[in-house]
């Protein structure tokens, strides 16, 4: 499995609440800058708990 097929099927499994840090993370990669949360992405976050199991 190539690296890219890997993180599609990862992406799959992040459930709705989490997918805006990693669109977050996933655009720093692409701009090759520091990944910084912009308000137009963080559209639903989730509590501590939810986050990280907690």
């Amino acid at each position: 499995m190539s690296d890219r097929e890997m993180v599609y099927q990862l992406v799959d499994h992040i459930p709705d609440y989490k997918l805006s840090y990693a669109i977050t993370y996933l655009q720093g990669l692409t701009d090759g800058a520091k990944a910084e949360l912009k308000k137009e992405t963080l559209v639903n976050t989730g509590t501590h708990s939810d986050l990280f199991g907690e």
